[in-house]
């Protein structure tokens, strides 16, 4: 009896010893992933099955386009300088300033190669900058050049290659005073000690100071409303008063280059009495520190 009590004892401990190293076996050691043999279901713990983070390759692409076009926007710019020159006007002592052509051995075709340079480059900055917000110190300080470019109180400097000098341009709009022959004083082609101007709409805006010039700036198309109310109101009974005022219609930022575009339309009491106004023009500037200088009229008309 007592020997039948022993054996049944020692199968009980060695059969809780085998299924002790059995467990023993198939547990993996702390910080080890579980080996998974064939026909075992064992789930791998969650760190092996998570996926591993993939680099942006959107992102990357991204920048690696806009690199591209900028290399293009800036060989662009090289050929134009490399083939401009300067027209000069004879009235120097009026400070007429600078115009920039494009001459070579054969005019017609340099001013074609110039002007087909000149569109390139202008589409690459609004294809690049159209989406490109106008509320930045930059757009502001552009917006701020050309508008005092075009109410005459002060133009920007031509953009140059290295080591040259920076030419002051002409006055936009004529803007500027010229030697008159039949008088032989500097006279300006346009008089006026009022400006108006409207712009997008914008934040924060801050205009420039202007000497010599009463500015009237307005927004949108509610500040034209209010422009037109203002300046026939300040007519009083002239009926025939006409209100002319320069009118920004395009302007994109991309990196260091802007292209803007102006309308100078002419106006009697809210109508419009040219399709072509006063003219206008659209220019490509380029920023230099803290300048915007011009790199090119594209286009003028009259």
């Amino acid at each position: 009896m007592m020997r039948g009590s022993f054996r049944l004892l020692a199968r009980c401990v060695a059969a809780c010893l085998a299924t002790l190293l059995v467990l023993v076996a198939i547990t993996p050691a702390p910080g080890r992933a579980q080996r998974q043999g064939p026909g075992r279901a064992n789930t791998p713990p969650a760190s092996a099955t998570a996926p591993r983070a993939k680099p942006d390759t959107a992102v990357g692409s991204a920048r690696g386009e806009d690199a591209r076009y900028y290399r293009r926007a800036a060989a662009l710019r090289d050929r134009l300088l490399a083939r401009a020159s300067w027209a000069d006007f004879d009235s120097a002592a009026c400070s007429a300033g600078s115009l920039r052509v494009y001459a070579g051995d054969s005019a017609t075709a340099a001013k074609e190669a110039g002007q087909a340079e000149m569109d390139e480059l202008e589409r690459v900055i609004l294809v690049r900058g159209v989406e490109n917000s106008l509320n930045t110190p930059a757009a502001h300080d552009l917006l701020r050049t050309v508008i005092a470019w075009e109410v005459g109180a002060e133009r920007p400097r031509w953009d140059v290659r290295g080591g040259e000098t920076p030419r002051e341009a002409m006055g936009a709009g004529l803007t500027g005073t010229f030697l008159n022959p039949a008088t032989g004083k500097c006279e300006s082609y346009v008089t006026g000690d009022t400006a108006f101007v409207l712009l997008p709409p914008l934040v924060r805006f801050t205009p420039p100071r202007v000497r010599g010039v009463a500015l009237t700036l307005e927004m949108g198309e509610e500040g034209l409303n209010r422009m037109r109310d203002a300046f026939y109101a300040r007519g009083g009974a002239n009926a025939n008063a006409s209100l002319t005022y320069v009118r920004v219609r395009a302007a994109v930022v991309w990196r260091e280059f802007g292209v803007i575009a102006v309308n100078r339309p002419v106006e009697a009491n809210g109508v419009v009495q040219s399709s072509r106004g006063a003219g206008g023009a659209a220019y490509i500037f380029r920023r230099v520190g803290t300048e915007w200088r011009l790199l090119a009229i594209t286009r003028s008309w009259a």
